[in-house]
């Protein structure tokens, strides 16, 4: 079988070292070509925060805010509130761990997901990743790591040990799930937002988000672009739905739940975390 240049070519740009060492030189280009800052609307206003949840969006908003910020000269940070700075413009807090009363005059967005599918998606994620405490071996998973012990079980038992163990106990608070089960979402400062909504119309929503942060139509239109870039197809090249295991941005699809949740795991669900489905809109009752 003969390879010509065009089907080499094709065949890197599958692999996911190939992705790796692309997805870094465009971000090096993107800074160099946005040395020069424009002026922003929003600088030395009200804080701006954005508040989210473990496999609910938030590389995809990090990436996105991060770069606008550079492009727009503001300060940005991605951190607990104990280290945030005072003069930082935008926020990010992945864990949704915020005291109001000690933050200065702000407004913010908050982004939730399908608790089924923060679920999915975290069994899929923790199957491969890299991170330090997913690697450590630990007495009540026989001396394996998490990943190694999750890795020797079949998919039906990986998902409830996952809601059983990382989803309840990983977190400073209790559970991801719980977390969003707290949230207050009758805050006039906050704009609320549902993973599926935003990543299915995205264009949309982030011109309500942005006019949240007090944008104007022009620097909405540049944030825009930026957004597009580190959406699923801009960073992944592939589209919404076309999975890669290997991949902190598996798949994206709302509802993935669907293939792969069994009736022991819809009953440890509900048995777990109750009506919190028909809180969040989700589900109208407990027969889904």
């Amino acid at each position: 079988m003969k390879f010509n240049n065009s089907m080499l070519m094709n065949s890197l740009k599958k692999s996911r070292s190939f992705k790796l060492v692309k997805s870094k030189i465009d971000d090096v280009m993107y800074s160099t070509i946005n040395i020069f800052t424009i002026d922003c609307s929003v600088k030395n206003k009200e804080l701006i925060a954005h508040f989210t949840h473990h496999k609910c969006g938030t590389t995809w908003f990090n990436n996105s805010l991060n770069k606008i910020s550079k492009r727009f000269g503001l300060n940005y940070q991605y951190c607990d509130q104990e280290n945030l700075e005072s003069n930082t413009d935008i926020w990010l807090q992945w864990h949704s761990e915020v005291n109001f009363n000690k933050l200065r005059p702000y407004v913010g967005s908050h982004m939730i997901r399908d608790p089924r599918d923060i679920t999915v998606s975290a069994y899929f994620y923790h199957l491969w990743c890299d991170e330090e405490w997913c690697n450590i071996p630990k007495k009540e998973y026989n001396n394996m790591s998490y990943k190694k012990y999750l890795n020797s079980l079949s998919q039906e038992q990986g998902i409830l040990f996952e809601m059983k163990n990382n989803l309840e106990k990983g977190h400073t608070t209790g559970s991801v799930i719980e977390d969003i089960s707290r949230w207050n979402y009758s805050n006039p400062q906050i704009i609320e937002l549902k993973y599926e909504d935003v990543i299915l119309n995205p264009e949309d929503w982030f011109v309500r988000i942005f006019k949240k942060y007090g944008f104007n139509e022009k620097e909405t239109k540049k944030a825009l672009k930026i957004v597009e870039k580190y959406s699923f197809k801009g960073r992944t090249g592939r589209k919404l739905g076309v999975e890669d295991k290997k991949s902190h941005m598996r798949k994206g699809t709302p509802g993935d739940w669907k293939n792969h949740f069994t009736e022991d795991h819809k009953d440890e669900f509900i048995k777990q975390y109750g009506d919190i489905l028909i809180k969040l809109g989700y589900e109208k009752d407990k027969n889904w």
